[in-house]
């Protein structure tokens, strides 16, 4: 019990992190409305990657590490940095459009898009309720993503493409990176997707400097997610069961949704309680029959 309660603190923390993730974007876009996706992701995580490095390359055996990673899943490593920088440049460019809110609610598509790869790819076994506990999610999005004056339909279609980009990455993973090192392998993939997108700015020629405040922030905004989130994340693994996990990530959405609307006044209409309601009920019906199957 005491090591549940653990793992229950951590994914606290991990929840807290990612709230202060998606706010401090937010406030970022809101404050800085000429940035754009692009020069937030490389002054993001130039920095992030900047204060990472000395961490990585201290020690021996961390170097050691990444040598051999690097070798092992060099090509997965290179594809999956231009999948993670397409999707997080939707990702970015969706909760520009339609706030940090909603976009926290709409991410939950992702199961969906994985469900749909495990089944054709993976030979994974989907069941009734879990196939309705799907078109449930999805029913709660539509809800969402009709939010007149909030939620635009680019926007919204901006945050499925990147929810089906993150559900291609993890499928992926689990398909050809069984043996991955994660920190390592993080650690890499984030240097590549810096490198794709430098090069796109120098090929684009929109390298430019933004205010020194926004660095600041979009540093601590990646600190927060990329960081602090994963960590308390992975090692939440060792006290509690997957379905555990995924049930408190449905924590988020109400965090984040509360947070905007005490720091930045975003309305909280019967449409998206609604919606919300639709998303975290697909969502518990979803967790909990999968929990079921692993314990029968």
């Amino acid at each position: 019990m005491k090591s549940e309660n653990k793992g229950y603190r951590l994914m606290l923390g991990n929840i807290l992190s990612q709230t202060v993730f998606y706010l401090i974007l937010d406030y970022v876009y809101r404050s800085t409305p000429t940035l754009s996706v692009d020069q937030a992701v490389f002054w993001g995580y130039l920095w992030t990657l900047s204060l990472a490095t000395p961490f990585y390359l201290a020690k021996r055996k961390s170097r050691t590490a990444l040598k051999i990673e690097w070798k092992k899943y060099k090509k997965l490593i290179i594809f999956l940095a231009f999948l993670a920088t397409v999707a997080n440049l939707f990702w970015l460019w969706g909760m520009q459009q339609i706030g940090s809110g909603p976009l926290a609610l709409m991410e939950n598509s992702q199961i969906i898009f994985a469900l749909v790869l495990g089944v054709i790819f993976l030979s994974e076994k989907l069941n009734l309720q879990e196939g309705l506990s799907a078109l449930v999610i999805l029913a709660g999005v539509v809800i969402i993503s009709g939010l007149k004056g909030e939620v635009t339909l680019l926007g919204a279609l901006a945050v499925i493409i990147s929810a089906l980009g993150y559900a291609t990455h993890s499928f992926f993973v689990k398909k050809f990176g069984a043996g991955i090192h994660a920190f390592s392998f993080t650690y890499l993939r984030g240097w590549g997707m810096f490198t794709i997108i430098t090069l796109w700015l120098i090929f684009a020629q929109k390298i430019t400097l933004i205010p020194l405040s926004a660095m600041l922030l979009l540093c601590g905004a990646h600190i927060f997610g990329l960081f602090l989130s994963r960590f308390t994340y992975f090692e939440a693994h060792k006290f509690l069961s997957i379905s555990k996990l995924n049930l408190f990530t449905l924590l988020l959405p109400v965090f984040v949704l509360m947070s905007t609307f005490v720091i930045f006044h975003d309305p909280i209409s019967m449409q998206k309680m609604v919606g919300a309601g639709v998303i975290f009920g697909g969502m518990i019906f979803f967790t909990l029959e999968r929990n079921k199957q692993t314990n029968t």
